[in-house]
């Protein structure tokens, strides 16, 4: 009976300690093809939709642009219970409008018009502090141009 006791208290630390992960699913509405890069870097087609993209502890960067210099970032990691994620723009977005949603509506969505000035909700320069949260295991989708 003490080595069912031992194995139910194994069993109950590692799902205590387990990461909960999530997805990014990228949908590119724009009129042209976009680079994706979240490790290694394809062409996604117009009107295309890029396979989901699993994030977890570890923080997961999703890059798209037509010039490398001038990337859209979507940073994501879950950590304590909960989901981090962000949009940089630092180098200028040449994209165009895009909007970050989570599939249960529980995140604060990101929403900034193309070319806008008055984006309030991607960092635009280093230092800037525009990170939201939601529960952990949360799916977004980022939709480019739509």
């Amino acid at each position: 009976m003490s080595s069912l006791r031992h194995l139910f208290v194994l069993t109950a630390a590692l799902s205590t300690t387990a990461h909960a992960t999530g997805t990014i699913t990228v949908i590119n509405q724009c009129s042209n093809a976009l680079t994706l890069d979240a490790g290694s870097a394809f062409t996604l087609a117009a009107g295309a939709t890029a396979a989901p993209i699993t994030y977890g502890a570890d923080a997961l960067e999703v890059r798209v642009y037509t010039d490398a210099a001038k990337p859209l970032i979507l940073e994501a990691t879950a950590a304590g219970g909960m989901v981090y994620y962000d949009v940089a723009s630092i180098g200028g977005n040449d994209v165009g409008s895009y909007t970050v949603a989570s599939s249960n509506g529980d995140c604060v969505p990101i929403t900034c018009p193309a070319q806008s000035t008055s984006c309030t909700t991607p960092y635009q320069t280093t230092g800037d502090s525009t990170s939201h949260s939601c529960a952990d295991g949360a799916s977004l989708t980022w939709t480019l141009c739509g």
